[in-house]
């Protein structure tokens, strides 16, 4: 591969951009390895800085990895291009900075795990750092878990706001409750596997999208960055708090009766808050236009 910077063409504000954007801040991965392209919005022309190439075809963000024969590779959807990353962090290939250990969810299993997984985890072939197989797995059903809140908040969108083709109110609170499901499947993962979101709290100021993890914290696993980003996306953009609840019983989509309560949620979404990472920065695209705003935050009357 090229040793020319590589790009993630993105519109920094939207939800999967927005997911690789505090990827690269986490793992400390500088603009030199890769630079983001700041394209801007189809409706404000779609148009690639000057001096860049022109956007790739196809839904952002894409990666692009230039070749010495100056064609690139492509790269595209959030998740395989932070795994790709990943492993390129994993191994400190390509020039990118090498991670000490790989992140990993903090569960009561993860002591056990890494102990009895020493010899066969911490180093592997061609000096890779290997997760043991549970917290993998652990790690994977958050991951499914939490991509599939976003996808979950299009029809949601669609029929309650004004960035929709057409309103019709009770279909959208029909899918909110598909999505309030989901969000009580992770709230009971979350208290299944023991999981705390207190070392992902960030005690003291950074100075920017440049800041390292200081001692002692630990980075954000993929599965957190992605789960972050859904509750980032609704309540900076939409003006939707999906972590508050009415903590209460309800109905649930299957004529059930369960407690609509998301304590440890809304605590995970405090404390990754509280990262440099999770920043907005204007004069780097991560805020919308206000034009946006104003349709995002314009909800039909009885959804919420």
């Amino acid at each position: 591969m090229s040793s020319t910077s590589w790009l993630l063409y993105a519109y920094p504000w939207q939800p999967f951009p927005r997911r690789v954007i505090i990827y690269l801040r986490e793992r400390s991965i500088p603009s030199s390895l890769v630079t983001v392209v700041h394209v801007t919005d189809v409706q404000f022309g779609g148009e690639t800085p000057e001096g860049f190439p022109p956007k790739p075809p196809g839904s952002l963000p894409i990666l692009a990895i230039p070749k010495s024969n100056g064609d690139s590779i492509y790269i595209k959807q959030s998740i395989p291009i932070m795994e790709f990353l990943e492993e390129a962090c994993n191994t400190g290939r390509w020039g990118f900075p090498k991670l000490s250990q790989p992140p990993i969810l903090t569960l009561p299993i993860n002591k056990l795990s890494l102990e009895e997984s020493i010899s066969d985890s911490t180093v592997a072939k061609d000096n890779k750092q290997e997760i043991p197989p549970l917290l993998a797995a652990r790690h994977g059903e958050l991951l499914s878990l939490a991509s599939g809140l976003t996808d979950s908040w299009n029809p949601i969108r669609i029929f309650g706001s004004g960035t929709g083709t057409m309103r019709i109110p009770a279909a959208a609170k029909e899918m909110l409750g598909w999505t309030r499901r989901n969000l009580l499947a992770i709230e009971n993962w979350f208290e299944e596997n023991g999981y705390s979101s207190a070392d992902l709290r960030w005690d003291e100021d950074g100075n920017g999208p440049g800041d390292k993890p200081r001692e002692g914290k630990r980075q954000a696993t993929i599965a957190e960055i992605v789960l972050f980003q859904f509750f980032d996306f609704t309540h900076d953009c939409y003006g939707i708090d999906m972590t508050r609840s009415a903590g209460r019983k309800v109905t649930d989509v299957y004529g059930r009766e369960v407690l609509e309560y998301y304590p440890r949620l809304e605590s995970f979404y405090k404390d990754f808050l509280t990262r440099p990472s999770a920043r907005r920065y204007v004069d780097l695209g991560d805020v919308p236009h206000e034009r946006w705003i104003k349709s995002m935050t314009d909800w039909s009357e009885g959804i919420f």
